[in-house]
């Protein structure tokens, strides 16, 4: 599985650490939790079904131990047998891993997980097949994925719990499900009237309608656009020519207008 175009969902968990007879450590615990809300992935939250890994690890997968997410420092793998994974219904994805006494990175993350500078773990991703491999709803005010069925990378430990990659999810949100996207975007937006930070002077708010076709969407993959809300556009690198009202797009028009200026002067 490409670990670059994974996504990746971190927790905060207790990891015990073991010293076995003959110097090796062992550390086991929870790689990822069954039926817990994340926090806000950037306008939704997600859920892992504890159906969630049944599939791929009865494919026997080659699963590694890293940390940080960095495949430069494999601990454990369960192709070698050092790494078992399994799951508790009640519970999520355990896992167990051997590591060897004379790893040095195996070394430091044990010192880390003792000074308490390493406390979560994270896995990564890709969607299982077919169209069931997650489910999108809207309960309570709050728009929800549910995972039933992915492909399984890697575990890490990792210093702190964090949700990256979202955009991934986010690209997958059903069109009838979007505008729940863009209204949890538009908590925070200055130019959204029903916002708490509403501000009508401020200089980025319009009053123009965004009327794009579909065939019209951008490529951006940031929260904003993808709730077809591109004036609010927060990818500083994004270049899609057909995102009009990026804040990168604006400005190379800016500067281009500038330039043609300059040379007809």
């Amino acid at each position: 599985m490409p670990v670059s175009r994974a996504e990746r969902r971190a927790l905060k968990q207790v990891i015990e650490v073991r010293t076995n007879a003959d110097g090796s450590r062992t550390v086991k615990g929870i790689a990822a939790p069954f039926g817990n809300q994340s926090v806000n992935l950037g306008g939704f939250v997600e859920i892992i079904s504890s159906t969630a890994f049944d599939r791929t690890l009865k494919e026997n997968p080659d699963v590694l131990l890293l940390r940080q997410h960095d495949a430069s420092t494999v601990m454990a793998r369960s192709l070698s047998g050092t790494l078992k994974l399994r799951v508790d219904k009640n519970q999520g994805l355990m896992f167990e891993a051997n590591l060897s006494g004379k790893s040095t990175i195996a070394n430091d993350t044990i010192d880390a997980l003792s000074r308490g500078d390493l406390d979560s773990m994270s896995f990564a991703f890709n969607l299982g097949p077919g169209p069931d491999a997650d489910e999108w709803k809207y309960e309570n005010d709050t728009l929800i994925r549910v995972l039933h069925d992915v492909d399984l990378g890697e575990i890490s430990i990792v210093s702190f719990p964090a949700y990256p990659d979202s955009s991934v999810a986010l690209r997958s949100i059903p069109k009838n499900l979007r505008s729940y996207l863009k209204r949890s975007a538009d908590d925070e937006n200055p130019c959204d009237p029903d916002s708490s930070n509403y501000d009508p002077d401020d200089p980025n708010c319009t009053d123009d309608d965004d009327d794009r076709d579909e065939d019209d969407d951008c490529e951006c993959e940031c929260p904003e656009c993808l709730a077809d809300n591109c004036e609010q556009c927060s990818a500083e690198s994004c270049t899609d020519t057909r995102c009009e009202r990026c804040a990168v797009q604006a400005r190379d028009g800016l500067r281009m207008k500038v330039l043609y200026a300059l040379r007809r002067g």
